[in-house]
């Protein structure tokens, strides 16, 4: 330890009191108060190895990307969208990708393969509910969205198939993983009676990672949620690890600790895997965050606290 000058203890008890307070302010950001170097008290996080590097933090932001502040940032691993608006005219060059890449940090796109959104590059202006015949129903809590069925052959070669594909132009942007959503799909349709949902599900992650390690055999395939695919060895197996939202947290709300224990149960057939879990919670006052990040640590999961609409890159503390 470098030595320096004492302070006179009123004035340290001053100073440890006053960062204590930082933690216990709330920002208009609900991300808590700062320091005056800008640096608040530090979570505890865990630290786990991806592709080599030490990771104990990482960013998710779909809106308003602006990638100098992601290199800026010291966020180790980033799920980001592939474009800046959806857009095929919006995606990021693979030379932006690169720039974040050579900052340290591992970068994953963000990919829905249980829903089309009509705002993306495959969306044709005629397609409507039933034609083509993979898209069942307009989703009533996300305008644009539509429900598919996953695993149609129709489906599966706009996201997996060729240069063309979705997933092809994430691997040609030179992205490192994606992040898949809405891979709970699964539960709408074994609802409605399908009884191969799950099973079909399983296997569409599985067509689409051997696809995607063709090209990179280090890629990181990341599932978000439908966590009850995890008692499938075949789909742990495959999977490079698990994203999961609102474990603890709904919003300021706790969860309640019966459902934060049975799919932390599930969460845990990752880990002992020796695998990764990302948890997205979304609380919004300092208390809340700080006790989100502290139980994600105790239980060995990377956590990031952010806002739904996932568009600002929050301070680390």
């Amino acid at each position: 330890m470098a030595h320096g000058k004492q302070f006179p203890i009123i004035l340290m008890l001053l100073l440890i009191f006053s960062s204590i307070g930082c933690l216990r302010e709330n920002d208009e950001d609900g991300t808590g108060d700062e320091n005056e170097n800008g640096m608040g008290d530090p979570f505890p996080r865990a630290n786990i190895p991806i592709l080599g590097n030490e990771v104990d933090t990482f960013l998710y932001v779909l809106q308003n990307i602006d990638v100098d502040a992601i290199i800026a940032s010291d966020y180790d691993l980033v799920i980001m969208d592939y474009s800046t608006d959806g857009t095929d005219e919006g995606a990021f060059t693979r030379n932006e990708i690169q720039s974040i890449r050579e900052s340290g940090k591992i970068v994953v796109s963000y990919l829905s393969i249980g829903e089309a959104e009509e705002y993306r590059y495959y969306w044709e202006e005629n397609w409507t509910v039933g034609d083509p015949e993979f898209i069942i129903e307009e989703n009533p809590d996300w305008e644009g969205n539509y429900k598919v069925e996953y695993w149609s052959q129709g489906w599966q070669d706009i996201i997996i198939s060729g240069n063309d594909s979705y997933l092809g132009r994430i691997l040609n942007a030179g992205f490192g993983g994606v992040y898949l959503d809405i891979i709970d799909a699964y539960e709408f349709f074994e609802e409605e009676g399908r009884e191969g949902a799950a099973r079909e599900m399983v296997d569409f992650v599985g067509n689409l990672t051997n696809a995607s390690r063709q090209i990179d055999p280090d890629f990181l395939v990341i599932p978000q949620n439908g966590e009850g695919l995890l008692v499938h060895q075949e789909y742990l197996t495959t999977i490079s690890g698990q994203g999961k939202e609102d474990l603890y947290f709904d919003d300021d709300d706790r969860q309640s600790s019966e459902e934060t224990s049975i799919t932390s149960s599930l969460l845990e057939n990752v880990t002992k895997t020796g695998k990764f879990v990302l948890i997205t919670d979304y609380p919004t006052t300092s208390n809340n965050i700080v006790t989100f990040h502290t139980e994600a640590a105790n239980d060995g999961f990377l956590a990031f606290s952010g806002n739904r609409e996932l568009d600002r890159i929050p301070e680390i503390h």
